[in-house]
């Protein structure tokens, strides 16, 4: 093959690659997992509401409650581990009947911001690593757990779907 060839080839994959790379960057910046409570109406009385919870100094993060799933005998060690967590505004062990049964309890720990999407689910995953290890601990749940398994379940397997 001539070098002028070779060297329009590469120009052409060059100009392939470059082109490709423009329109995959904007992909970096999405945002995946559910809608957050800023896309209410700016009216009615959803919005009144949930305006009057904020005006009062509630973190928007009581929309979506991590909920830590413990044996009974770590709850209180989950609480303090979970109180820890970064992102994490208040934490309660619930005391309601159906959530204390067979042995296990269920603590409550409150966001400072809903973790409905990709952008807020920083404080899930570090509740998550920082309860890891409190015996008796079985898992969190929440509407952000659930947008970080379908994250992980989603996204987890590009890299393998590559030619």
């Amino acid at each position: 093959m001539g070098t002028a060839r070779r060297a329009a080839q590469v120009a052409r994959h060059a100009v392939g690659v470059a082109a490709l790379a423009v329109l995959v960057v904007p992909a970096f910046s999405l945002t995946t997992g559910q809608t957050t409570a800023a896309a209410l109406a700016n009216e009615g009385s959803a919005r009144t509401a949930y305006d009057k919870l904020l005006a009062g100094g509630v973190p928007s993060g009581v929309l979506t409650p991590l909920e830590v799933l413990t044996r009974t005998g770590a709850a209180t060690a989950a609480r303090d581990r979970l109180a820890r967590v970064p992102g994490i505004a208040d934490v309660a062990v619930s005391t309601a009947r159906d959530s204390n049964r067979a042995g296990t309890t269920v603590v409550l720990g409150i966001p400072s911001e809903q973790t409905a999407n990709s952008k807020t689910l920083a404080p899930v995953r570090a509740a998550s690593a920082a309860l890891g290890d409190v015996p008796g601990f079985v898992g969190v749940a929440g509407v952000g757990a659930l947008s970080v398994d379908y994250q992980h379940a989603i996204f987890g397997s590009f890299p393998l779907m590559s030619p």
